[in-house]
């Protein structure tokens, strides 16, 4: 069974995110498909995806609304930036690598993917981690 449009979207992001040098330069390989307790920061969330189907020609099509967080703390930063800085460059090296690019989604053709908005900042919850968010969509033929 073929992945469905939000999943081989996924797939397709990170592995484009993972090999991008400017996003590398702030999180390494740390590029994930969701959050988990104990993963050293900072990184990078393929966040919430949200598919719609649309009729093209007979053909199905969806477009994917889907976000990109960038977490980061004060004590693994790995700059001289403050968690807040380093999320907002996050964001910015999502942007420069994803928007109006032409990426690989396997099993799909992609029309577009554009930036909506973002990033948008703040601390999280626990007070001292930070995370911005990103927000793109796509449109996968197929």
């Amino acid at each position: 069974m073929a992945d469905s449009y939000g999943l081989a979207l996924q797939n397709a992001v990170i592995s484009t995110l993972r090999a991008d040098t400017d996003l590398q330069a702030l999180v390494g390989q740390r590029v994930f498909a969701s959050l988990t307790e104990g993963q050293p920061h900072p990184l990078a969330v393929v966040g919430g995806k949200i598919p719609r189907p649309l009729r093209t020609d007979g053909k199905a099509a969806a477009t994917v609304r889907f976000s990109i967080e960038g977490h980061a703390r004060p004590s693994d930063a790995g700059t001289s930036l403050g968690p807040s800085a380093v999320v907002d460059k996050i964001g910015e090296a999502v942007v420069a690598a994803l928007d109006e690019q032409t990426i690989a989604v396997s099993g799909f053709d992609l029309v577009h993917l554009q930036w909506i908005s973002g990033p948008e900042s703040a601390p999280e919850a626990d007070g001292k981690t930070y995370q911005s968010i990103t927000i793109f969509e796509a449109l996968l033929d197929g």
